[in-house]
Protein backbone atom coordinates (compact mmCIF):
# COMPACT_ATOMS: atom_id res chain seq x y z
CA UNK A 1 0.00 0.00 0.00
CA UNK A 2 1.02 3.54 -0.69
CA UNK A 3 -0.16 6.21 1.65
CA UNK A 4 -0.05 9.91 2.35
CA UNK A 5 3.04 9.60 4.47
CA UNK A 6 4.59 11.56 7.29
CA UNK A 7 8.28 12.27 6.65
CA UNK A 8 11.05 10.97 8.89
CA UNK A 9 13.84 13.53 9.31
CA UNK A 10 16.05 11.66 11.75
CA UNK A 11 18.64 8.97 11.09
CA UNK A 12 17.27 5.45 11.06
CA UNK A 13 19.21 2.33 11.96
CA UNK A 14 19.08 -0.24 9.19
CA UNK A 15 20.16 -3.89 9.05
CA UNK A 16 20.49 -5.54 5.63
CA UNK A 17 21.30 -9.24 5.28
CA UNK A 18 23.31 -10.32 2.25
CA UNK A 19 24.60 -6.78 1.77
CA UNK A 20 28.21 -7.14 0.65
CA UNK A 21 27.35 -7.10 -3.06
CA UNK A 22 24.51 -6.65 -5.54
CA UNK A 23 21.15 -5.26 -4.44
CA UNK A 24 22.02 -5.51 -0.73
CA UNK A 25 25.17 -3.39 -1.05
CA UNK A 26 23.32 -0.99 -3.33
CA UNK A 27 20.55 -0.53 -0.75
CA UNK A 28 23.14 0.02 2.00
CA UNK A 29 24.71 2.76 -0.09
CA UNK A 30 21.31 4.39 -0.74
CA UNK A 31 20.35 4.39 2.95
CA UNK A 32 23.69 5.99 3.80
CA UNK A 33 23.18 8.65 1.12
CA UNK A 34 19.92 9.55 2.84
CA UNK A 35 21.64 10.06 6.18
CA UNK A 36 20.85 6.74 7.87
CA UNK A 37 23.14 4.25 9.67
CA UNK A 38 23.64 0.73 8.38
CA UNK A 39 24.69 -2.75 9.47
CA UNK A 40 26.25 -4.77 6.64
CA UNK A 41 26.33 -8.56 6.79
CA UNK A 42 27.00 -11.73 4.84
CA UNK A 43 28.48 -15.18 5.44
CA UNK A 44 32.05 -14.29 4.50
CA UNK A 45 34.26 -12.23 6.83
CA UNK A 46 36.47 -10.98 3.97
CA UNK A 47 33.43 -9.77 2.04
CA UNK A 48 32.06 -7.98 5.11
CA UNK A 49 35.38 -6.27 5.79
CA UNK A 50 35.72 -5.17 2.18
CA UNK A 51 32.16 -3.76 2.00
CA UNK A 52 32.48 -1.91 5.32
CA UNK A 53 35.81 -0.37 4.30
CA UNK A 54 34.37 0.71 0.97
CA UNK A 55 31.27 2.30 2.53
CA UNK A 56 33.19 4.02 5.33
CA UNK A 57 35.44 5.63 2.73
CA UNK A 58 32.36 6.98 0.93
CA UNK A 59 30.40 7.97 4.04
CA UNK A 60 32.87 8.85 6.82
CA UNK A 61 30.20 10.69 8.85
CA UNK A 62 27.81 7.75 9.14
CA UNK A 63 27.77 4.76 11.50
CA UNK A 64 28.53 1.56 9.60
CA UNK A 65 28.73 -1.80 11.37
CA UNK A 66 29.86 -5.06 9.81
CA UNK A 67 28.82 -8.48 11.10
CA UNK A 68 29.31 -11.96 9.68
CA UNK A 69 26.02 -13.86 9.63
CA UNK A 70 24.73 -17.03 8.00
CA UNK A 71 20.96 -16.50 8.13
CA UNK A 72 20.40 -20.26 8.00
CA UNK A 73 21.88 -20.40 11.51
CA UNK A 74 19.35 -19.09 14.06
CA UNK A 75 22.02 -18.32 16.66
CA UNK A 76 23.97 -16.20 14.15
CA UNK A 77 20.83 -14.19 13.35
CA UNK A 78 20.41 -13.52 17.07
CA UNK A 79 24.03 -12.40 17.21
CA UNK A 80 23.42 -10.08 14.24
CA UNK A 81 20.58 -8.35 16.08
CA UNK A 82 22.71 -8.02 19.21
CA UNK A 83 25.59 -6.52 17.22
CA UNK A 84 23.25 -4.05 15.52
CA UNK A 85 21.60 -3.02 18.79
CA UNK A 86 24.99 -2.60 20.47
CA UNK A 87 26.55 -0.71 17.57
CA UNK A 88 23.63 1.56 16.67
CA UNK A 89 21.48 1.55 19.83
CA UNK A 90 18.34 0.19 18.13
CA UNK A 91 17.07 -1.28 14.85
CA UNK A 92 14.39 0.63 12.93
CA UNK A 93 14.54 -1.19 9.60
CA UNK A 94 15.50 -4.80 8.87
CA UNK A 95 15.82 -5.90 5.22
CA UNK A 96 15.96 -9.65 4.51
CA UNK A 97 17.96 -9.64 1.30
CA UNK A 98 20.25 -12.68 1.74
CA UNK A 99 19.65 -15.09 -1.12
CA UNK A 100 21.13 -17.94 -3.12
CA UNK A 101 20.24 -19.13 -6.61
CA UNK A 102 21.95 -22.52 -6.86
CA UNK A 103 22.65 -24.61 -9.93
CA UNK A 104 20.64 -23.69 -13.07
CA UNK A 105 20.03 -27.17 -14.47
CA UNK A 106 17.00 -29.53 -14.54
CA UNK A 107 16.04 -30.50 -11.01
CA UNK A 108 16.94 -34.18 -11.37
CA UNK A 109 20.53 -33.10 -12.07
CA UNK A 110 20.91 -30.87 -8.99
CA UNK A 111 22.87 -32.39 -6.08
CA UNK A 112 20.65 -32.59 -2.98
CA UNK A 113 23.03 -30.48 -0.90
CA UNK A 114 22.75 -27.67 -3.48
CA UNK A 115 18.95 -27.24 -3.32
CA UNK A 116 19.00 -27.74 0.46
CA UNK A 117 21.41 -24.78 0.72
CA UNK A 118 19.08 -22.69 -1.46
CA UNK A 119 16.06 -23.53 0.70
CA UNK A 120 18.00 -22.96 3.93
CA UNK A 121 19.19 -19.51 2.83
CA UNK A 122 16.16 -18.17 0.99
CA UNK A 123 13.33 -19.55 3.10
CA UNK A 124 14.59 -20.98 6.40
CA UNK A 125 17.03 -18.07 6.75
CA UNK A 126 14.27 -15.55 6.09
CA UNK A 127 12.05 -17.26 8.67
CA UNK A 128 14.92 -17.23 11.17
CA UNK A 129 15.33 -13.48 10.70
CA UNK A 130 11.65 -12.74 11.12
CA UNK A 131 11.45 -15.01 14.16
CA UNK A 132 14.32 -13.16 15.84
CA UNK A 133 13.41 -9.64 14.79
CA UNK A 134 9.63 -9.51 15.34
CA UNK A 135 9.73 -10.04 19.16
CA UNK A 136 12.66 -7.60 19.47
CA UNK A 137 10.86 -4.86 17.54
CA UNK A 138 7.63 -5.53 19.39
CA UNK A 139 9.47 -5.07 22.68
CA UNK A 140 11.05 -1.78 21.56
CA UNK A 141 7.63 -0.58 20.34
CA UNK A 142 8.42 0.08 16.67
CA UNK A 143 10.14 -1.31 13.62
CA UNK A 144 9.75 -2.36 9.99
CA UNK A 145 10.76 -5.59 8.25
CA UNK A 146 11.11 -5.96 4.48
CA UNK A 147 11.39 -9.38 2.81
CA UNK A 148 12.98 -9.50 -0.64
CA UNK A 149 11.08 -11.21 -3.45
CA UNK A 150 12.57 -12.67 -6.63
CA UNK A 151 11.67 -14.56 -9.77
CA UNK A 152 8.86 -16.97 -8.93
CA UNK A 153 7.24 -14.81 -6.25
CA UNK A 154 4.31 -14.05 -8.55
CA UNK A 155 3.90 -17.65 -9.67
CA UNK A 156 5.87 -17.32 -12.91
CA UNK A 157 7.63 -20.55 -13.91
CA UNK A 158 10.98 -21.01 -15.61
CA UNK A 159 12.80 -24.32 -16.13
CA UNK A 160 16.10 -24.99 -14.31
CA UNK A 161 15.45 -22.68 -11.35
CA UNK A 162 12.83 -24.78 -9.56
CA UNK A 163 14.31 -24.60 -6.02
CA UNK A 164 15.00 -20.85 -6.23
CA UNK A 165 11.57 -19.99 -7.67
CA UNK A 166 9.86 -22.20 -5.10
CA UNK A 167 11.55 -20.39 -2.22
CA UNK A 168 10.60 -16.98 -3.61
CA UNK A 169 6.99 -18.06 -4.06
CA UNK A 170 7.13 -19.13 -0.43
CA UNK A 171 8.54 -15.71 0.57
CA UNK A 172 5.44 -13.96 -0.74
CA UNK A 173 3.03 -16.38 0.98
CA UNK A 174 4.95 -16.26 4.26
CA UNK A 175 5.10 -12.46 4.20
CA UNK A 176 1.38 -12.18 3.57
CA UNK A 177 0.67 -14.32 6.62
CA UNK A 178 2.91 -12.10 8.73
CA UNK A 179 1.19 -8.96 7.45
CA UNK A 180 -2.10 -10.30 8.81
CA UNK A 181 -0.58 -11.53 12.06
CA UNK A 182 1.12 -8.19 12.76
CA UNK A 183 -1.69 -5.91 11.57
CA UNK A 184 -2.51 -4.61 15.06
CA UNK A 185 1.04 -4.48 16.40
CA UNK A 186 3.73 -1.75 16.27
CA UNK A 187 5.78 -3.99 13.94
CA UNK A 188 5.16 -3.44 10.22
CA UNK A 189 6.19 -5.84 7.49
CA UNK A 190 6.15 -5.93 3.70
CA UNK A 191 8.02 -7.25 0.68
CA UNK A 192 10.27 -5.59 -1.86
CA UNK A 193 10.11 -6.54 -5.55
CA UNK A 194 13.28 -5.50 -7.40
CA UNK A 195 12.27 -6.87 -10.81
CA UNK A 196 14.94 -8.00 -13.27
CA UNK A 197 18.29 -6.72 -12.01
CA UNK A 198 21.82 -7.37 -13.27
CA UNK A 199 23.47 -9.16 -10.33
CA UNK A 200 25.55 -12.30 -9.74
CA UNK A 201 22.29 -14.20 -9.23
CA UNK A 202 21.24 -13.39 -12.80
CA UNK A 203 24.55 -13.24 -14.67
CA UNK A 204 26.54 -16.48 -14.51
CA UNK A 205 30.33 -16.40 -14.27
CA UNK A 206 32.21 -16.97 -17.55
CA UNK A 207 32.79 -20.67 -16.85
CA UNK A 208 29.04 -21.30 -16.44
CA UNK A 209 27.87 -19.47 -19.59
CA UNK A 210 26.43 -21.92 -22.10
CA UNK A 211 25.19 -21.53 -25.69
CA UNK A 212 22.00 -19.84 -24.48
CA UNK A 213 23.86 -17.03 -22.69
CA UNK A 214 24.19 -14.78 -25.77
CA UNK A 215 20.45 -15.06 -26.37
CA UNK A 216 19.66 -14.30 -22.73
CA UNK A 217 22.12 -11.40 -22.70
CA UNK A 218 20.23 -9.65 -25.49
CA UNK A 219 17.00 -9.86 -23.48
CA UNK A 220 18.68 -8.67 -20.29
CA UNK A 221 20.06 -5.64 -22.11
CA UNK A 222 16.47 -4.69 -22.96
CA UNK A 223 14.54 -5.61 -19.81
CA UNK A 224 16.97 -5.66 -16.91
CA UNK A 225 17.91 -2.74 -14.69
CA UNK A 226 21.23 -2.10 -13.00
CA UNK A 227 21.65 -2.11 -9.24
CA UNK A 228 22.30 1.64 -9.38
CA UNK A 229 18.95 2.18 -11.09
CA UNK A 230 16.84 -0.08 -8.90
CA UNK A 231 18.09 0.50 -5.37
CA UNK A 232 17.04 4.17 -5.11
CA UNK A 233 13.52 3.09 -5.96
CA UNK A 234 13.60 0.25 -3.42
CA UNK A 235 14.86 2.49 -0.63
CA UNK A 236 12.65 5.46 -1.49
CA UNK A 237 9.87 5.78 1.07
CA UNK A 238 11.12 3.07 3.46
CA UNK A 239 10.67 4.45 6.93
CA UNK A 240 8.74 7.46 5.71
CA UNK A 241 5.66 6.29 7.59
CA UNK A 242 7.47 6.48 10.89
CA UNK A 243 6.17 9.73 12.41
CA UNK A 244 8.63 12.40 13.44
CA UNK A 245 8.75 13.44 17.06
CA UNK A 246 6.91 16.73 16.52
CA UNK A 247 4.01 15.18 14.61
CA UNK A 248 0.63 15.84 16.26
CA UNK A 249 -1.45 12.88 15.17
CA UNK A 250 -4.48 14.33 16.97
CA UNK A 251 -4.87 16.89 14.18
CA UNK A 252 -5.43 14.20 11.54
CA UNK A 253 -9.11 13.78 10.68
CA UNK A 254 -8.79 10.81 8.33
CA UNK A 255 -6.16 8.44 6.97
CA UNK A 256 -6.70 7.36 3.36
CA UNK A 257 -4.84 4.31 2.04
CA UNK A 258 -3.97 4.33 -1.65
CA UNK A 259 -2.59 1.37 -3.58
CA UNK A 260 0.45 1.56 -5.83
CA UNK A 261 -1.77 0.72 -8.81
CA UNK A 262 -4.03 3.70 -8.06
CA UNK A 263 -1.09 6.06 -7.53
CA UNK A 264 0.78 5.14 -10.68
CA UNK A 265 -2.35 4.89 -12.84
CA UNK A 266 -3.51 8.39 -11.90
CA UNK A 267 -0.02 9.88 -12.25
CA UNK A 268 0.10 8.43 -15.77
CA UNK A 269 -3.38 9.74 -16.54
CA UNK A 270 -2.42 13.25 -15.39
CA UNK A 271 0.33 13.20 -17.98
CA UNK A 272 -1.80 11.83 -20.81
CA UNK A 273 -4.95 13.86 -20.20
CA UNK A 274 -3.81 17.07 -18.50
CA UNK A 275 -0.19 17.42 -19.56
CA UNK A 276 0.93 17.29 -15.93
CA UNK A 277 4.12 15.21 -15.90
CA UNK A 278 4.39 14.12 -12.29
CA UNK A 279 5.67 11.46 -9.90
CA UNK A 280 3.91 8.75 -7.94
CA UNK A 281 3.45 10.92 -4.84
CA UNK A 282 1.27 13.27 -6.84
CA UNK A 283 -0.72 10.29 -8.08
CA UNK A 284 -1.24 9.22 -4.47
CA UNK A 285 -2.48 12.68 -3.48
CA UNK A 286 -4.76 12.88 -6.52
CA UNK A 287 -6.26 9.46 -5.71
CA UNK A 288 -7.03 10.64 -2.18
CA UNK A 289 -8.51 13.87 -3.56
CA UNK A 290 -10.89 11.94 -5.79
CA UNK A 291 -12.09 9.88 -2.83
CA UNK A 292 -12.68 13.02 -0.77
CA UNK A 293 -14.43 14.78 -3.66
CA UNK A 294 -17.09 12.07 -3.89
CA UNK A 295 -18.55 13.25 -0.61
CA UNK A 296 -18.66 16.95 -1.58
CA UNK A 297 -21.49 18.84 -3.23
CA UNK A 298 -21.24 20.67 -6.54
CA UNK A 299 -19.85 23.78 -4.84
CA UNK A 300 -17.04 21.92 -3.09
CA UNK A 301 -13.45 22.87 -3.88
CA UNK A 302 -10.42 20.65 -3.35
CA UNK A 303 -6.84 21.86 -3.72
CA UNK A 304 -3.95 19.42 -4.04
CA UNK A 305 -0.22 19.82 -4.57
CA UNK A 306 1.77 18.50 -7.52
CA UNK A 307 4.81 17.83 -5.38
CA UNK A 308 7.25 16.30 -7.86
CA UNK A 309 7.99 15.86 -11.56
CA UNK A 310 8.12 12.70 -13.61
CA UNK A 311 11.57 12.78 -15.21
CA UNK A 312 13.03 10.55 -12.49
CA UNK A 313 10.49 7.84 -13.25
CA UNK A 314 10.78 7.45 -17.02
CA UNK A 315 12.14 3.91 -16.67
CA UNK A 316 9.76 3.14 -13.78
CA UNK A 317 6.00 3.67 -13.70
CA UNK A 318 5.96 5.90 -16.80
CA UNK A 319 7.16 2.83 -18.74
CA UNK A 320 4.53 0.32 -19.88
CA UNK A 321 7.16 -2.43 -19.76
CA UNK A 322 8.02 -1.70 -16.12
CA UNK A 323 4.34 -1.48 -15.14
CA UNK A 324 3.63 -4.80 -16.82
CA UNK A 325 6.57 -6.49 -15.13
CA UNK A 326 5.34 -5.21 -11.73
CA UNK A 327 1.76 -6.40 -12.48
CA UNK A 328 0.53 -2.80 -12.21
CA UNK A 329 -0.34 -1.92 -15.80
CA UNK A 330 -3.98 -1.11 -16.42
CA UNK A 331 -5.38 -4.02 -18.52
CA UNK A 332 -6.58 -1.82 -21.38
CA UNK A 333 -2.96 -0.80 -22.10
CA UNK A 334 -1.62 -4.36 -22.29
CA UNK A 335 -1.24 -5.28 -25.95
CA UNK A 336 -0.11 -8.40 -27.73
CA UNK A 337 3.04 -6.62 -28.86
CA UNK A 338 3.90 -5.53 -25.32
CA UNK A 339 3.49 -9.06 -23.93
CA UNK A 340 5.57 -10.58 -26.72
CA UNK A 341 8.36 -8.02 -26.30
CA UNK A 342 8.61 -8.34 -22.52
CA UNK A 343 8.38 -12.08 -21.94
CA UNK A 344 10.63 -13.51 -19.21
CA UNK A 345 14.35 -13.77 -19.78
CA UNK A 346 14.13 -17.52 -20.39
CA UNK A 347 12.12 -17.04 -23.59
CA UNK A 348 13.82 -17.18 -27.02
CA UNK A 349 14.66 -13.80 -28.56
CA UNK A 350 13.35 -14.72 -32.02
CA UNK A 351 10.27 -16.70 -33.01
CA UNK A 352 11.00 -20.44 -33.16
CA UNK A 353 9.14 -22.22 -35.95
CA UNK A 354 9.32 -25.14 -38.37
CA UNK A 355 8.23 -25.57 -41.98
CA UNK A 356 5.79 -28.22 -43.25
CA UNK A 357 8.50 -30.07 -45.17
CA UNK A 358 10.90 -30.47 -42.24
CA UNK A 359 11.18 -33.91 -40.68
CA UNK A 360 9.36 -34.57 -37.41
CA UNK A 361 12.67 -35.66 -35.85
CA UNK A 362 14.22 -32.29 -36.75
CA UNK A 363 11.23 -30.44 -35.30
CA UNK A 364 11.49 -32.37 -32.02
CA UNK A 365 15.21 -31.63 -31.85
CA UNK A 366 14.55 -27.91 -32.38
CA UNK A 367 11.91 -27.92 -29.61
CA UNK A 368 14.27 -29.68 -27.20
CA UNK A 369 17.15 -27.35 -28.04
CA UNK A 370 15.10 -24.18 -27.49
CA UNK A 371 13.06 -25.47 -24.54
CA UNK A 372 9.63 -24.87 -26.12
CA UNK A 373 6.72 -27.31 -25.89
CA UNK A 374 4.64 -25.91 -28.75
CA UNK A 375 5.78 -24.44 -32.03
CA UNK A 376 4.08 -22.89 -35.07
CA UNK A 377 4.42 -24.28 -38.57
CA UNK A 378 5.04 -21.48 -41.07
CA UNK A 379 5.15 -21.49 -44.86
CA UNK A 380 5.99 -18.29 -46.74
CA UNK A 381 5.52 -16.48 -43.41
CA UNK A 382 1.96 -17.76 -43.14
CA UNK A 383 0.75 -19.93 -40.28
CA UNK A 384 -0.33 -23.30 -41.70
CA UNK A 385 -0.26 -25.51 -38.60
CA UNK A 386 1.23 -26.16 -35.18
CA UNK A 387 3.08 -28.82 -33.23
CA UNK A 388 2.53 -29.62 -29.56
CA UNK A 389 5.03 -31.82 -27.76
CA UNK A 390 2.41 -33.88 -25.93
CA UNK A 391 0.49 -34.66 -29.12
CA UNK A 392 3.63 -35.59 -31.07
CA UNK A 393 4.81 -37.96 -28.35
CA UNK A 394 1.38 -39.59 -28.20
CA UNK A 395 1.50 -40.22 -31.94
CA UNK A 396 5.07 -41.56 -31.78
CA UNK A 397 4.09 -44.11 -29.15
CA UNK A 398 1.74 -45.63 -31.73
CA UNK A 399 4.06 -45.25 -34.71
CA UNK A 400 7.76 -44.56 -34.16
CA UNK A 401 8.29 -44.35 -37.93
CA UNK A 402 6.65 -40.93 -37.80
CA UNK A 403 10.05 -39.56 -36.78
CA UNK A 404 10.99 -39.78 -40.46
CA UNK A 405 7.71 -38.26 -41.63
CA UNK A 406 7.24 -34.63 -42.64
CA UNK A 407 5.77 -32.11 -40.24
CA UNK A 408 2.74 -31.57 -42.51
CA UNK A 409 1.76 -35.22 -41.90
CA UNK A 410 1.43 -34.81 -38.10
CA UNK A 411 0.77 -31.12 -37.49
CA UNK A 412 -2.36 -29.80 -35.77
CA UNK A 413 -4.42 -26.75 -36.65
CA UNK A 414 -2.78 -23.34 -36.75
CA UNK A 415 -2.60 -21.08 -33.72
CA UNK A 416 -4.79 -17.98 -34.08
CA UNK A 417 -3.05 -14.84 -35.39
CA UNK A 418 -3.52 -11.42 -33.72
CA UNK A 419 -2.25 -7.96 -34.61
CA UNK A 420 0.42 -6.30 -32.46
CA UNK A 421 -2.09 -3.84 -30.97
CA UNK A 422 -4.66 -6.48 -30.00
CA UNK A 423 -5.79 -5.84 -26.44
CA UNK A 424 -5.60 -8.07 -23.39
CA UNK A 425 -9.27 -9.05 -23.58
CA UNK A 426 -8.85 -10.35 -27.14
CA UNK A 427 -5.74 -12.29 -26.17
CA UNK A 428 -7.43 -13.98 -23.20
CA UNK A 429 -10.45 -14.94 -25.32
CA UNK A 430 -8.23 -16.70 -27.85
CA UNK A 431 -6.13 -18.44 -25.19
CA UNK A 432 -9.23 -19.92 -23.56
CA UNK A 433 -9.67 -22.04 -26.70
CA UNK A 434 -6.08 -22.35 -27.94
CA UNK A 435 -2.73 -23.04 -26.23
CA UNK A 436 -1.03 -20.10 -27.95
CA UNK A 437 -1.56 -17.17 -30.31
CA UNK A 438 0.77 -15.76 -32.93
CA UNK A 439 1.55 -12.04 -33.27
CA UNK A 440 1.53 -10.39 -36.67
CA UNK A 441 3.21 -7.11 -37.55
CA UNK A 442 2.82 -5.74 -41.09
CA UNK A 443 1.76 -9.17 -42.37
CA UNK A 444 4.78 -10.87 -40.76
CA UNK A 445 4.51 -13.41 -37.97
CA UNK A 446 6.89 -12.00 -35.36
CA UNK A 447 6.08 -13.63 -32.02
CA UNK A 448 4.07 -16.06 -29.96
CA UNK A 449 2.14 -15.74 -26.70
CA UNK A 450 1.29 -18.83 -24.64
CA UNK A 451 -1.06 -19.25 -21.71
CA UNK A 452 1.85 -19.16 -19.26
CA UNK A 453 2.89 -15.73 -20.61
CA UNK A 454 -0.34 -14.13 -19.41
CA UNK A 455 -0.89 -15.97 -16.13
CA UNK A 456 0.99 -13.31 -14.16
CA UNK A 457 -1.11 -10.52 -15.65
CA UNK A 458 -4.41 -11.81 -14.33
CA UNK A 459 -3.77 -11.27 -10.61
Amino acid sequence: MTGLLIGHNTAMHVVITGSTKGIGLGMAREFLKRGHDVVVSSRGSAAVEKAVAELRAEFPDREIVGKVCDVADYAEVQALWDAAAAGLGSVDIWVNNAGRDGAKVPFFMIPPDDYVKTINTNLIGLMNCNRVVIPKMYKQGTGMIWNMEGFGSNGAVRPTIGPYGTTKYGVRYFTRTLIQELAKTPVKIGYLSPGIVITDLLVPPPERRDKNWERSKKILNILADTVETVTPYLVEGIGQNLPVGNADLNTIDEIINITDRESFDLARQLGRREGIFCGGSTGTIFAAVLKVAKDLDENGVVVFIVCDTGEHYLSKFHSDEWMKEKLLLEPQRITAGLIAETKNSGAPVELIFVTPDELVSAAIAKMNETGVTQIPVLEDNRSVGSLRESRILAKLIGDRDLLDAKVRDVMDESFPVLEMDSNFTEIKAKLRKHPAVLIEDFKRITGIITRSDVLDLQK
